[in-house]
């Protein structure tokens, strides 16, 4: 044969063809070869179609999330909740210890740096490592419940990060 790549990956350097005669003689054998021969073919191909092509990513968060409240400061009874593919986890404003997995967040006073022990909390900062889909509730017992899915987005193979914002607001009387 010419040893022309044929088959399901393009990199396979072998003639299809040879390697499938190759595992019709172990048939002659026995179960037992054949099983062995059917074993060395699938991991020749594999081997054969891992990339060396894949892009160099740089490792980033899915989502930067920002959540402030129209007017004043974030409500100390804040809660955020996020259900991904992974599992579910949720973050406090009131938690001084966090124990997730890709949801880190941080409290910023209200010209962006961290607050002081006891001061106002001007917003919440997190980045959430779910690299797909995350279902997001924000929830505090002044504002209403708000409920978002978040998109992840990627260029190629490569995660992009997407900047989301949630401004807690009462709605206006008679909407």
């Amino acid at each position: 044969m010419s040893g022309k790549r044929t088959g399901i990956c393009p990199k396979v350097g072998y003639d299809i063809g040879a390697l499938l005669r190759t595992l019709k003689a172990f048939g002659r054998f026995g179960g037992r070869r054949l099983l062995s021969g059917i074993c060395l073919v699938a991991l020749v191909a594999l081997a054969a179609c891992s990339s060396d092509d894949r892009p160099e990513c740089a490792l980033r968060p899915a989502f930067e999330l920002t959540v402030r409240a129209a007017t004043g400061s974030v409500p100390s009874d804040l809660r955020l909740k996020i259900k991904y593919g992974g599992g579910v986890e949720e973050y406090a404003v009131s938690d001084t210890v966090q124990t997730q997995e890709v949801l880190f967040c941080q409290r910023r006073d209200v010209d962006g740096g961290v607050p002081e022990a006891g001061a106002e909390v001007g917003e919440v900062f997190c980045k959430l490592w779910t690299q797909g889909a995350t279902a997001l509730t924000v929830e505090t017992a002044q504002y209403p419940k708000v409920e978002r899915t978040l998109e992840a987005k990627a260029d190629g193979e490569c995660i992009l990060t997407v900047e989301e914002t949630v401004v807690l607001a009462v709605p206006e009387a008679g909407l």
